[in-house]
């Protein structure tokens, strides 16, 4: 598990513009009282409302068999949401039969939705029919207005599902995508038993390795398939879990690109290639690797006609890559939980490059969906004609949902408090000027024997109010602990500063509220600050320590660092000269054994001590 102090200089509330699409995101918290905290769930959406469908009602599944999965977090009610009146609406699912109340509360299923159809195939979770997990073979078809009407009105439901039973839909954590009368099933796996991290004999899995394309013949009744064929590639497509977002390709024609995913057949880590996709064919991308986004996350896509230019903007999740607070590039194989928003750009060359964009207000997307605004300009596959947008902002959609993580790396000890199925929703702005209300440049804090020093400047403000700072012990629940006024509207770079003169034994969460003259407001992505009393100078991340630690010290390091590691009988198992500009050193703990352990630092002739325990 690895905290830091510092997040990345650069954060901004939103989204930087870069000179060729000119072009910002701004994210913005959306309040809507009922929404339910679920992650991993179908979405779909009907005339303004939506709709959603399975996942689970915590965040990260636990690790071992008898507490992974449990049928108890299960979402066994359709909701529907209307996010302009914040209305919410709900359905159990369990007046319908055995096999569609089962599969409607599974989780990672494969959906899309088609004008008034919305469908849904596999799913992984309990049966209560096997007394087992299993992923689900079967395509479900909604009559997404009849539902939604029923769900409002507190009718019965039964009667707007149709269920067509097939093996070539047994699939989890794939994706489904129509163009035209072309469905096509991308990657994903059929797992069947209790999920064991250790590969016990709990569960059997296979990769589907596949494009699995068909049509519907489909009366309004009856439900069959009228063609099916398959593209195999266990190279290419033996992945699972990623996103697949729209695309216009720069010929100009649409589909879809699958990006990221796991796992390498050759490592137990994510692709970092990108797949197009299209009812024709595939064509694997294996010049470009894409570093910050890896598991499926909240994500949408924006297409410049005039520059024959394709975006496709990421919402948090999970990386093997993320960027430290030097804005060094860190990879850490353990693929943490991430607050960065990048962005792909494709050219009219077909070549692509990646940048971080911004940053979430703490660790979430994962597991979220984004609902675009279907008011705008779209092309058949939901992607956003930026041309033909008119106005300097607009409502470009939401994001909603996801896991919500209080620290990056928590799978080895997670005991099911570490994360949460979040129950938000974000406004996601598109503002075509690239004025943000807000430009931070940096947000940090530095322990003093005081207290803790936060600090932050902006390269410019427009309409800004005040800043409030609010502070948190878990990362989830904040409180205002102090306000100053910002600077109205200014070009031209400011600094504040806060101290917390008292702030929590352990560690501390900090972000911004900033708060324009309207009343409307954003977040600035979270720090995590550990204060302890005492004259150590440097403190350690986490501890007790599982695989990794960070060493955070009060100030930059500017010479080498000898770093020894003692166990409590006094002897050296680890001795290495480390050169580093920054605040923070990683050490890799994952070959001690549990214990306590001392550690000592020697800079510049001085010697450091402090201790920790390897769970």
């Amino acid at each position: 598990m690895r905290f830091y102090l510092i997040l990345l200089l650069n954060l901004v509330f939103a989204v930087v513009s870069d000179a060729q699409t000119n072009f910002s995101i701004l994210v913005q918290p959306h309040s809507i009282p009922g929404l339910p905290g679920l992650q991993s769930y179908a979405a779909a959406q009907y005339n303004g409302k939506w709709v959603l469908i399975g996942g689970r009602t915590e965040g990260l599944h636990q690790r071992t068999p008898t507490t992974s999965f449990l049928s108890t977090f299960n979402n066994t009610n359709i909701y529907v949401v209307d996010p302009n009146t914040t209305a919410v609406w709900s359905a159990s699912v369990n007046s319908l039969s055995a096999p569609l109340r089962e599969q409607l509360q599974s989780t990672n299923m494969n959906f899309c939705s088609d004008a008034n159809k919305f469908y849904i195939a596999g799913g992984y979770g309990y049966s209560a029919t096997i007394n087992n997990h299993k992923t689900y073979a079967s395509l479900i078809v909604i009559d997404l207005p009849g539902l939604i009407n029923a769900v409002i009105s507190n009718t019965p439901i039964t009667s707007y599902f149709r269920q067509l039973n097939e093996n070539m839909f047994a699939l989890t954590g794939g994706q489904m995508e129509k163009l035209g009368d072309m469905f096509m099933l991308v990657g994903g796996q059929k797992f069947d038993g209790r999920y064991n991290p250790n590969n016990g004999p709990s569960f059997t899995q296979e990769y589907s390795n596949q494009i699995r394309k068909f049509r519907l013949s489909d009366d309004g009744t009856n439900l069959s398939i009228s063609y099916q064929s398959t593209i195999t590639d266990i190279n290419q497509l033996h992945r699972r879990d990623y996103n697949m977002a729209p695309q216009v390709f720069p010929n100009r024609s649409l589909g879809y690109t699958a990006f990221s995913g796991v796992f390498q057949i050759a490592a137990n880590l994510p692709f970092l290639n990108t797949v197009d996709v299209d009812t024709v064919g595939y064509a694997p991308n294996n010049s470009f690797n894409q570093l910050l986004s890896h598991y499926h996350s909240g994500k949408l896509s924006v297409y410049d006609s005039l520059s024959n230019s394709m975006h496709t903007i990421f919402l948090g999740g999970m990386a093997q890559y993320y960027y430290d607070a030097g804005g060094n590039l860190i990879q850490d194989d353990q693929v943490p939980f991430v607050s960065t928003i990048s962005k792909v750009t494709r050219v009219a060359n077909g070549s692509m490059s990646e940048m971080k964009i911004g940053d979430l207000p703490g660790l979430l997307g994962s597991g979220a969906e984004v609902f675009i605004n279907h008011a705008l300009s779209l092309y058949a596959n939901e992607v956003i004609k930026l041309n033909n947008i008119n106005q300097d902002t607009i409502l470009a959609g939401y994001m909603v949902g996801g896991i919500q993580s209080s620290a990056q790396n928590i799978f080895n000890i997670n005991n099911g408090t570490q994360s949460t199925a979040a129950n938000t929703a974000y406004r996601i702005l598109l503002i075509k000027s690239g004025v943000l209300p807000i430009q931070l440049i940096y947000f940090r804090g530095i322990k003093q024997v005081e207290g803790i020093l936060l600090e932050w400047k902006t390269a410019s403000e427009q309409n800004n109010a005040r800043f409030e700072i609010e502070r948190s012990a878990d990362g989830r629940n904040f409180n205002t602990i102090g306000s100053l006024p910002g600077s109205g509207t200014s070009s031209i770079e400011k600094i504040y500063n806060y101290k917390d003169i008292s702030p929590l034994p352990g560690l501390n969460y900090y972000r911004l509220k900033q708060i324009n003259t309207d009343g409307s407001h954003t977040y600035s992505s979270i720090i995590i600050i550990r204060f302890e009393t005492g004259d150590n100078s440097f403190v350690i991340y986490p501890n007790p320590v599982t695989e990794k630690m960070t060493i955070e010290f009060a100030q930059n390091v500017s010479n080498k660092a000898q770093i020894e590691i003692y166990d409590a009988s006094g002897r050296e198992l680890f001795s290495q000269a480390i050169t580093t500009s920054s605040r923070q050193i990683n050490i890799n703990t994952g070959s001690l054994v549990q214990g306590v352990y001392f550690i000592k630092v020697r800079i510049d002739n001085k010697i450091y001590t402090n201790e920790f325990i390897k769970k």
